[in-house]
């Protein structure tokens, strides 16, 4: 299921049907599965490092996990679509995603984390940060694929 775009596509437009579009995705896999998924509004570049210290903590301490899908919303002409980073321990897929009409649109892109390595291991955190963004991930969290 990691392996295919195909599987993100779906997952997008599933997204999409649930009044998700324009926020930020995230799922975590654990051996090629997905254990959970979050959707945050952010308000652009700036929240990258809050919500990148949110993605590690999620997919390193309460979802222990060895891949994820990261999905940006991104204005691509006249279209809302997404910057997606697929990564797993053994395949990376960097690439943009759109809908045009009822289709879905794809290109690949450069090579590298959208935001940052989430899999790369965190800095201690303080316990009440600890809490503060565990109760986050649960204000979040959306169904998974």
């Amino acid at each position: 299921m990691f392996n295919s775009v195909d599987s993100a596509l779906l997952y997008l437009q599933q997204c999409l049907k649930q009044g998700e579009n324009g926020k930020t995705l995230l799922v975590s896999f654990q051996a090629e599965q997905p254990q959970a998924a979050w959707a945050a509004g952010l308000q652009g570049s700036d929240d990258h490092a809050s919500f990148a210290t949110f993605a590690k903590f999620a997919l390193q301490k309460l979802f222990p996990s060895n891949a994820y899908w990261l999905m940006l919303p991104i204005q691509l002409g006249d279209h809302l679509g997404y910057r997606v980073e697929l990564k797993s321990p053994h395949a990376c897929w960097y690439g943009d995603l759109w809908l045009e009409g009822d289709a879905w649109q794809q290109r690949e892109t450069e090579a590298g984390a959208l935001i940052d390595d989430l899999l790369m291991p965190m800095a201690k955190l303080p316990g009440i940060m600890r809490r503060d963004l565990e109760q986050l991930a649960y204000r979040l969290e959306i169904d998974t694929p």
